[in-house]
């Protein structure tokens, strides 16, 4: 039955490709192609999270999960027509059901090719264990998807890093061309309208991201909430407190809105300026941890670190400071219902820059279910916040009123 499935599948892929060259593949989330990637039972999902969840053991999974690698159109920043892809995954029903979808966003792997969530395997290791961990959410009966982020499928670019806009199209965008899939290969899960979307620390920025952005952008969505996982919503804090991601950040908004604007000679140390493109071009994550300092006063430019440690950014430095305000997340008043998970020994999003993020939230209409762990560190995030993710997105979805901490926070 598998087989017959896929032979009519792709059958439908030829009718996609021509699709494709007509004037409807112009517009953003259109489903260019879709390749099945893997079938999965339980016990293999579990063997691949295993790594993932370490001590904390793996959760029950209980239903096998079939995985199609996606190929569909964005929005570039430019207003021009890009592509990206994406890694679909859906769960295996004996009988016709709707489930919620859940888009989710990585966190940092880098800004090259070869750093792409979506190749993570062939990498020296694994840089987040995305795919098993995209594979234990399928496996409890989420339709899943986790796609590249801007950049990322073009050899001429480099990822559109901590970008909220480009982030934002990208996870709404792969909302629509997974409906798309649906529609032209129907499954006996099908998406049931509600759409949440999360992500780990830079993923948590889309996530919100995509609230914020829905309304003008894809206001079809019916997006229910966003979750965070050490999510990173103000990169102007994230340049204090997780500096060795900087040089990510100042190459993707060089990139995105010109030397003029945004010079890294007048933001980093003159020693990471000369070689910046290759050097954040050639790391992903794991090696620019161990090359760039977790220092404030070593990674920027003396002037720029003072500011930044004054909070003087708007004065000194009025266009990176504007830059970096346009790319915070999450505040823009959607209302939507947000859960943010926080480990308690977090040193990348302190716990008070994560606490005036949920007051903010709360401030602006959104109920917030904060949920904050003793001896957590900022990697686990994910892990540890795995069964409330569940209980949340069904909560919310049966239309139980979504939990909320605003009270205990003081943010409404």
């Amino acid at each position: 039955m598998l087989k017959q499935t896929f032979i009519v599948f792709t059958s439908w892929l030829v009718v996609s490709a021509a699709l494709a060259s007509t004037a409807l593949a112009q517009a953003p989330g259109t489903l260019l192609s879709a390749v099945p990637s893997g079938s999965y039972q339980p016990d293999s999902i579990r063997q691949l999270a295993a790594p993932l969840f370490g001590e904390l053991g793996v959760p029950p999974l209980e239903r096998a999960v079939e995985a199609y690698d996606l190929v569909y159109t964005t929005t570039d920043l430019d207003g021009s027509v890009a592509e990206v892809t994406a890694q679909l995954f859906v769960p295996i029903y004996a009988e016709s059901t709707t489930r919620p979808l859940f888009a989710v966003g990585s966190g940092t792997t880098g800004i090259a090719d070869k750093c792409a969530p979506s190749v993570e395997d062939d990498y020296d290791h694994p840089l987040g264990f995305y795919r098993a961990n995209m594979l234990a959410y399928a496996s409890r009966g989420l339709i899943t998807v986790f796609p590249n982020y801007l950049g990322f499928d073009d050899p001429a670019r480099t990822q559109a890093y901590f970008n909220a806009v480009a982030e934002a199209r990208i996870l709404l965008d792969a909302v629509r061309a997974t409906n798309a899939f649906f529609e032209a290969n129907p499954r006996l899960a099908t998406p049931s309208g509600q759409v949440f979307t999360g992500g780990y620390s830079q993923g948590g920025h889309a996530a919100f991201a995509a609230a914020d952005l829905r309304g003008v952008y894809a206001p079809e969505v019916n997006l229910a909430g966003a979750i965070g996982y050490g999510t990173t919503n103000d990169v102007t804090s994230l340049l204090i407190e997780g500096p060795y991601y900087a040089p990510y950040i100042v190459e993707s908004y060089r990139n995105a809105y010109g030397e003029e604007l945004f010079d890294p000679a007048k933001i980093l140390n003159a020693r990471w300026v000369p070689t910046l493109r290759e050097d954040v071009g050639s790391r992903c994550v794991d090696q620019a941890q161990q090359y760039y300092p977790y220092d404030v006063n070593l990674i920027f430019a003396p002037e720029f670190a003072s500011a930044l440690l004054s909070g003087t950014l708007a004065t000194k430095f009025p266009n990176v400071y504007r830059i970096l305000e346009e790319n915070r997340t999450g505040l823009s008043g959607h209302g939507l219902p947000g859960m943010v998970v926080q480990g308690e020994e977090d040193i990348i999003v302190r716990n008070p820059t994560q606490q005036r993020f949920a007051r903010a939230l709360c401030e602006r209409g959104s109920p917030v279910h904060y949920l904050s762990y003793p001896d957590v560190r900022h990697r686990f995030t994910r892990q540890v916040g795995f069964e409330e993710t569940l209980a949340w997105i069904e909560g919310i979805s049966r239309g139980e009123a979504p939990p909320s901490s605003c009270t205990v926070l003081g943010g409404g």
